[in-house]
């Protein structure tokens, strides 16, 4: 599976997104762009059948500590909202 990235990468995208300021309703709603998505899909192909290179394995690694980062910090939202009386 020998495809060349083209887009930036998932911790790329995040930082960008969080450099901006978003409000907490804007990080709730957050979601990757299309083009990311679909390079998630592909790597995550790739690995099932188990053709991905180390650099792509690198790649999806990234792209699994940016979705854990971006579900703790909705999750961290989320619960500050429902302490909020």
């Amino acid at each position: 599976m020998a495809s060349t990235r083209t887009t930036p990468g998932a911790l790329e995208e995040i930082a960008d997104f969080l450099a901006s300021g978003p409000s907490p309703e804007e990080l709730l709603q957050f979601r990757p762009s299309p083009q990311t998505q679909a390079r998630a899909e592909e790597l995550l192909d790739g690995l099932k059948d188990g053709c991905l290179s180390a650099e792509e394995r690198q790649e999806l690694d990234q792209f699994e500590q940016a979705e854990r980062l971006m579900r703790l910090v909705k999750a961290r939202i989320q619960a500050g909202r429902a302490r909020r009386p």
